[in-house]
């Protein structure tokens, strides 16, 4: 009880020395309650108006993360970052403007609740003031608490409950007043932030933009070269082209038994490990790496977003045209369906089969009765992408991409409908074969499809990937073959008489027969360039005089294979993936 009291005269000390401040000097305010009232209900109006402005532009803001998302290309990418940054900048002044207007607003409220406050006190004080009998005996009794507890007990309850309930609401304002300072400091900090992102990506894109204006010529140059290999990299340049199909009639028939040769001084052999015939030309996706990815868990889009670096699967492609051998005009989601690249049917339990037999069948363990579900997905991603790439004209077989009409994947054209691969907004070139990986990944195209020097256009989105682990090994993945032993000389007299044959033109011939001359007459050394995958890149020759020059990996596989075949050794090089090895 004696708690209780001491609280109770400690509270109405705090309202009698409020009561005799205003008798004395009392707060001066400029406005009155109702006016306050009236600005309060002006800022509340102004501040509704930028909340509605500011969940607008967040909105916004969700689509820009969206674009950048799509966006490929270094330079269109910081562009887009660049528009998303001003864009968060101009949030945040709004989101700090509203801070600041709220903050503003319980300053108002606080503002008014301090008049009710003084008003309440005011009334009720005179209140009781004028209800006393002996006034003048009441203001001339000395200071003591006796003025206190009489004026306290005076009070009714709903005046004692209405004068703490404007204190504590005041106690509140000035809370959330400290609040909306340490919002408007965070806010005014992230613009600061802001504002040096905005700077940093401004010089990166200058920086891009001087490079492209420096080196416009070059960047022409490797755009037309990039076309050109674009439209020819299916059919191969006529040379290549030419000296590939001698290159599979002989590595298809297999060798006789040969004895090995004697060895030779500065011996060493060639390994290869894989073999190119039956594998593929080892660019882009890998179709048993699908089956694998499939069979992992992955999803269509990954997979192809794993082969086909940088890429974006977007639709609305179907109703696209093809012109097909044999079969005129198709549209592609005929086209995709009656694709014969892999097995047509996903591999399911018997309840799948019983219920879409058109889509499932159970695996009997050939790996052709049925493929993983997104690894066919996967494949008529690709199929569609190339086919309509490629539309002008098609061959039926694997000189294009096998379609044979059975429409056994009509499921996976139907659930990957209008679907194709593209890159900064063009759609890509979608090569793909086998079993890519020889155990060390997918090629770069430039390493494949290459000039005499070993030169390509390399193309962003068909880069090496390593697949190791993740792709279906097949029996020719880890395959090894090795050569009789043969020296620099030999390899010097496979270049010449490669050089002398009708097998090459004539530009061919005359720049085999320019390496030799241009090092000295010999070769004192061979070293070998790779790309990721350690497929051989280039071949580089180094000769007497320490002049050196190149001859393309699969030109160098190539012209050793036509000339092991003319001299009866057969010691081939069945892939690109080679190695010398000294004996």
């Amino acid at each position: 009880m004696k708690i209780r009291n001491i609280k109770t005269k400690v509270t109405i000390v705090g309202a009698f020395f409020a009561i005799t401040i205003f008798a004395i000097s009392p707060i001066s305010f400029a406005q009155t309650s109702q006016e306050i009232a009236d600005d309060i209900a002006a800022q509340q109006e102004q501040l509704t108006q930028s909340q509605n402005d500011l969940a607008q532009l967040q909105s916004t803001l969700k689509d820009y993360q969206a674009t950048i998302d799509a966006t490929t290309g270094e330079l269109p990418k910081l562009q887009a970052e660049l528009e998303q940054n001003e864009s968060e900048i101009k949030a945040k002044t709004l989101e700090l403007d509203v801070a600041k207007q709220g903050k503003k607003l319980k300053e108002l409220e606080r503002q008014q609740r301090q008049i009710d406050q003084q008003e309440t006190l005011k009334t009720s004080y005179m209140d009781w003031r004028g209800n006393r009998l002996d006034l003048g005996q009441f203001i001339n009794t000395e200071f003591d608490y006796k003025k206190i507890e009489q004026y306290s007990s005076s009070l009714t309850g709903a005046q004692q409950r209405n004068i703490f309930s404007i204190a504590s609401d005041l106690k509140k304002l000035s809370t959330d007043i400290d609040s909306y300072d340490s919002k408007i400091k965070e806010l005014e900090d992230l613009k600061v932030t802001l504002a040096s992102k905005k700077k940093e990506l401004e010089d990166r894109i200058a920086y891009y933009n001087g490079a492209l204006a420096s080196g416009s010529a070059e960047a022409n140059s490797l755009g037309a070269s990039i076309q050109n290999i674009q439209q020819n990299i299916d059919g191969l340049e006529a040379a290549q082209q030419a000296a590939r199909q001698r290159e599979d009639q002989i590595l298809a028939n297999p060798p006789p038994q040969v004895t090995p040769s004697i060895p030779v001084n500065g011996g060493f052999i060639f390994r290869s490990q894989g073999r190119d015939l039956y594998q593929g030309h080892g660019v882009g996706m890998s179709q048993w790496g699908a089956h694998g990815m499939g069979s992992r868990g992955y999803g269509y889009q990954d997979i192809l977003r794993f082969y086909y670096t940088g890429v974006n699967v977007v639709g609305g492609y179907e109703n696209s045209a093809v012109n097909v051998e044999g079969y005129g005009s198709i549209n592609i989601e005929d086209y995709v369906a009656g694709e014969g690249e892999v097995p047509g049917r996903a591999c399911g339990n018997q309840d799948q089969v019983n219920q879409n037999p058109a889509k499932y069948a159970l695996d009997n363990g050939s790996g052709w009765s049925c493929w993983p579900e997104e690894a066919i997905k996967a494949q008529a991603v690709a199929f569609r992408t190339y086919g309509i790439y490629n539309a002008g004209f098609l061959h039926s077989d694997a000189r294009s991409q096998v379609y044979n009409g059975t429409h056994y994947a009509q499921w996976a054209a139907d659930e990957t409908r209008g679907q194709v691969l593209t890159y900064g907004g063009s759609i890509i070139q979608a090569l793909y074969s086998a079993d890519n990986s020889q155990g060390n990944g997918t090629a770069n195209n430039d390493t494949i499809f290459q000039n005499l020097q070993g030169d390509g256009a390399a193309l962003p989105y068909l880069r090496s990937v390593n697949d190791t682990g993740l792709a279906t090994a097949t029996y020719y993945t880890y395959w090894q073959a090795t050569t009789n032993q043969h020296n620099l000389d030999g390899v010097k007299s496979m270049i010449l008489y490669n050089a002398s044959t009708n097998y090459y033109d004539n530009s061919t011939k005359s720049y085999l027969n320019s390496i030799i001359s241009d090092i000295g007459g010999s070769i004192s050394s061979i070293s070998f360039e790779r790309d990721p995958s350690q497929r051989v890149k280039k071949v580089w020759f180094t000769g007497p005089n320490g002049g050196s020059r190149s001859l393309g990996g699969w030109w160098f596989k190539n012209l050793w294979n036509s000339w092991a075949s003319d001299m009866g050794t057969y010691d081939y090089i069945y892939s690109q993936t080679f190695y010398l090895e000294v004996q």
